[in-house]
């Protein structure tokens, strides 16, 4: 028999999950600060900035998702 499903309880722990991740995030070593690519640069992280934008509904997490992907094109296009 299944149970039935706590969305709220599943809502808060996926908040807590994302600001676990945000948090991480903001404290990255200067050197992957420097790397654009998407797997492991400014470009991936922009895009999880950019989802939780979206997710969040949050204008000023969008504007650090394009400061992000900006940095990202300088430095691959540079």
């Amino acid at each position: 028999m299944n149970k039935p499903v706590d969305v709220d309880q599943l809502t808060d722990k996926l908040d807590n999950k994302v600001l676990e991740i945000e948090k991480v995030l903001s404290k990255l070593p200067e050197e992957v600060m420097q790397q654009g690519g998407l797997m492991g640069g400014l470009s991936g992280i922009s895009l999880f900035y950019m989802y939780l934008s979206r997710y969040k509904n949050s204008e000023a997490l969008l504007e650090r998702a394009a400061e992000l992907i900006e940095s990202a094109f300088e430095i691959l296009y540079q």
